[in-house]
């Protein structure tokens, strides 16, 4: 019995056992777009795969930048010309070397925004040369400008094959001139019918609210007024009283009342 368990759990588990994942490939020097400028200890690398490069595929670009022992270095920023493609992938790393030199790589996955010549602007790096006790100022290296061919998704060998549309067309109706007329006519009816009943209803709902509210305002007028002690004043009280009659017929009418 000890036996079959035994089995049975080294069964289980190579059966459970994870499986490695298929290996990156490595692209090939002949399938590497380079480019390398050079300006005095500076120097810097941009390298693009695969030169064959279909809508969807990723697209590897790889910006190396090297600088003498006493150099500072400042890479582009995250994304900065690199036109419309759209960057899927971001990996800087930093490395300084035995000797005081500087290597820095910013690695991008891009996508294609869609097929034909499309073009990776110049990267812009600015360094200042500090290997003096003299005062320095920052110094740009620009690389080149890269323009890369974006081949669509149909093979450029294959054969299109157009084929007409299967059947006839269905025959136009012929439909008398009278017909069109009535139709028309009482489709302009229905419409203008509808405008009229919208019309009506939004309105009378517009002038019950008004009077609503104007009917509102002036009873809470009344009530403050009839709250308030003139003493002696009659004329304002009338006044303000009249002020009162005025608004809510202005309100609820819409005529101006002096």
């Amino acid at each position: 019995m000890r036996y079959f368990t035994f089995l049975f759990f080294l069964f289980a588990y190579q059966q459970s056992e994870p499986k490695s994942a298929d290996p990156v490939p490595v692209p090939t020097e002949e399938d590497i777009l380079s480019e390398v400028v050079e300006e005095g200890p500076v120097k810097a690398t941009i390298e693009i795969s695969p030169k064959e490069i279909r809508l969807g595929d990723p697209i590897q670009l790889k910006l190396s930048m090297y600088a003498d022992k006493g150099v500072d270095i400042i890479p582009p920023p995250f994304g900065e010309a690199l036109g419309r493609f759209q960057i899927s992938n971001f990996t800087p790393r930093s490395v300084t070397k035995d000797d005081g030199s500087k290597e820095i790589i910013q690695t991008y996955t891009l996508q294609a925004p869609m097929s034909g010549i499309q073009r990776i602007p110049a990267l812009r790096i600015v360094y200042t040369d500090n290997r003096n006790d003299t005062a320095t100022e920052e110094r740009e290296l620009l690389t080149e400008e890269i323009s890369l061919t974006i081949n669509g998704l149909l093979e450029k060998d294959v054969a299109m094959d157009w084929k007409p549309a299967r059947g006839t067309l269905v025959p136009k109706l012929n439909v008398p001139l009278w017909i069109r007329v009535v139709s028309a006519g009482g489709v302009l009816a229905l419409v203008f019918t509808g405008f009229l009943f919208y019309r009506r209803r939004y309105i009378s709902q517009q002038q019950a609210e008004r009077v609503q509210s104007a009917y509102q305002k002036a009873i809470e007028d009344l009530m403050l007024l009839t709250q308030t002690d003139f003493g002696s004043n009659t004329d304002r009280f009338y006044a303000e009283l009249s002020m009162i009659v005025r608004r809510y017929i202005e309100a609820k009418y819409g005529l101006h009342a002096p």
